[in-house]
């Protein structure tokens, strides 16, 4: 989204980027973006960032294909807004290729070759301020790897050659930014009149492209079932209506999750499928010590990177060739965990299995001998030499596959 360019924004971004350089006692270096609108304009983009610069007191991080790419569709001099910048502010560098979408709007898309133009700009920037670090990005359409080795040659052979009406008040400032949001988010909002549709578009399909790639991956099972009809018209309400707060991937598929759960759905399964799904990723991404067998001696837990479930669908079976209209009768049961190899791996389980580690997990700490005594006072039909082998088996081979662990809270 476009930060105006105006006194009170160049002010204001300058104050968070002094408040996190003085939490982490350590210089930011900082990025000119690609943009392709500039509502609410007071000045330039080079004015703009040389105020940041200065107030901010931080490094810049010159990415000489977005200046090529806001030249284009901005309509300023290349050369002329590098030669501006202050030499001892470039810390390093980027270049990429971008892509035309017509003659007066370049995409920045780190998806092509990087052309002639911006080259000879990147050399000119060496000139000008001698030569910096530099890195070549290339996110998709990758190429062979000689032709990326002939783009990171012609860096080293480079740097050889060196010889709506926004307001200026900061209430105005945010109300500016929400109301960007909204029109991004919805065709149906007005944007701001110093904006053209056209490069509204680009905003609306680069933070759309984000959002779905990131609920795609995250249900991929889910994406194989719904038509793609249904699964677009889905995103695309989500898009619009959802509540996000945060950019990480696991926080997006858990904010879809909850808007999916209050949905009228065509499939009876597609919320218990979806949550599986966000569980699975949960568990993948949990940041937890690597897990190690044990033999079962002392306070134990369930690890922290393991999860009991239970579903009315047998969602770990469901494909796009088994869709279930009727629940099973005695439920789904499953224990979702990651493997002392860092794999996430399911195991199903009956009613009592998953009993006795939820019982676990809710009370952590417990011995073996506490475990099943405390279940078997909640379940005295259980009493008995057979059940009693039953469990010691079962919870040995889940602490030999790391899933029940040695307590944390006995070590403390």
């Amino acid at each position: 989204m476009p930060i105006p360019f105006t006194a009170a924004a160049a002010k204001y971004t300058a104050a968070r980027i002094r408040q996190v350089q003085d939490l982490l006692e350590q210089q930011l270096v900082i990025e000119n973006i690609s943009y392709y609108a500039a509502p609410g304009q007071e000045m330039s983009e080079l004015e703009f960032t040389l105020e940041v610069l200065q107030q901010a007191d931080c490094g810049l991080l010159l990415d000489v294909n977005n200046v090529y790419v806001n030249s284009v569709n901005h309509q300023y001099d290349a050369k002329a807004f590098i030669e501006a910048l202050p030499s001892k502010r470039i810390v390093y560098g980027h270049i990429a290729g971008h892509y035309q979408q017509s003659p007066d709007l370049l995409i920045d898309t780190h998806g092509s070759d990087v052309i002639d133009p911006v080259w000879q700009l990147l050399a000119f920037a060496y000139q000008q301020h001698g030569v910096f670090p530099t890195l070549l990005e290339r996110d998709f359409n990758l190429p062979d790897l000689a032709d990326l080795r002939q783009e990171v040659q012609t860096i080293l052979t480079n740097s050889t050659r060196k010889s709506a009406v926004w307001g200026c008040g900061m209430s105005d400032f945010r109300a500016n930014q929400l109301a960007f949001i909204a029109a991004i988010r919805s065709p149906d909002q007005q944007i701001p009149a110093d904006v053209a549709p056209e490069r509204m578009a680009v905003y609306r399909e680069l933070f759309f492209n984000n959002i779905q790639n990131f609920v795609n991956s995250a249900f991929p099972v889910l994406r194989s079932i719904l038509p793609a009809s249904l699964w677009q018209q889905n995103l695309r309400k989500f898009f619009a209506e959802a509540t996000l707060t945060s950019p990480y991937f696991l926080n997006i598929a858990e904010s879809y999750l909850d808007w999916l759960s209050n949905e009228p759905q065509s499939l009876p399964f597609a919320v218990e499928l979806a949550h599986y799904e966000w569980a699975e990723l949960y568990v993948a991404t949990l940041p937890c010590p690597l897990l190690e067998p044990f033999d079962l001696t002392g306070p134990l837990q369930l690890a922290d990177c393991a999860l009991v479930l239970s579903y009315q669908f047998p969602v770990h079976q469901i494909s796009p060739d088994y869709q279930p209209i009727d629940p099973t009768a005695d439920g789904c049961y499953l224990l979702v965990y990651r493997n002392i190899d860092d794999q996430v791996r399911f195991i199903a389980l009956n009613q009592l299995t998953a009993a006795l580690l939820t019982l676990l997990s809710e009370r952590p700490g417990l011995d073996f001998s506490e475990l099943t005594q405390q279940f078997s006072e909640l379940l005295p039909q259980l009493a008995g030499v057979e059940w009693l082998a039953q469990a010691r088996s079962l919870c040995f081979d889940l602490a030999q596959k790391g899933v029940i662990q040695p307590s944390q809270i006995a070590e403390k």
